[in-house]
Order: C-alpha cells, then structure tokens, then sequence
C-alpha cells in the first residue's frame, strides 16, 4: 500500500512539474563540436526523461541476461524437488492403501529426485 501512495505521489510531481514547465516559456541552447542546438524546455525535459527511462530499461535488460543461468537452474530445482515430493506424496498414500509395489517404485523415484543430504526424506 505505502508503494502504491509512493509511486502515486511520484508521479503526481512529474506531473505537476512538466506542467510547471510548459507554462513557463524557454529555450535551452546548447553548442557542441561547432553546432548550436535550440530546443525549448519541455522538449530538453522529455528528452531527459526518455534518456533516463531508455537507460533503465537497458541495464534491467543487462542485470537479467546476467542472473538468468542462476534463474533457470533454480527454476528446474525447484521443479525437480516438486516432483520429487509428489512421488513420495503418491508414494504414502499407495502404501496407505495397500500397495506395495506403487509404494516402492514411488521410493525410489522419490529418492532419486530429492536430495537426502537437503531434504531428509
């Protein structure tokens, strides 16, 4: 909830500010390498914004190629243990009901698939 009102609040003043700003008239002059660049305000402040919103977007790009094999092999941990506790799930209640050859077969594909020294079975 605080972080919806926080973002909300953020928001309120971008919005507040650029219209501050474009009703406020201006030109932003710049001189680089023998060019002279006039652009107004609120055009200098979008170009900002979307410079900073364009830099963003790639370093997340960046930050998730970087963590993605740590993702995928937890994700097929994660599926691996899950299987592994739905054969010893099944496993139970096959023994519970009276057969003993689901209940062994299910054992052991349990145990090939938790691992013991993590999740003692």
């Amino acid at each position: 909830m605080i972080r919806i009102l926080a973002f909300l609040a953020v928001v309120f003043a971008l919005g507040l500010g650029f219209a501050w700003l474009a009703d406020r008239p201006g030109e932003m002059i710049i001189t680089f390498n023998g060019y002279q660049y006039q652009v107004t305000l609120m055009v200098a402040a979008v170009a900002i914004v979307a410079v900073v919103a364009a830099v963003m977007i790639v370093w997340w790009l960046i930050k998730s190629l970087w963590n993605s094999p740590y993702a995928i092999s937890r994700y097929f941990r994660v599926r691996r243990r899950d299987r592994g506790y739905q054969a010893l799930s099944t496993g139970m209640i096959a023994a519970g009901a009276g057969d003993g050859a689901l209940a062994r077969k299910k054992t052991k594909e349990a145990a090939k698939l938790i691992s013991s020294d993590q999740e003692p079975l």
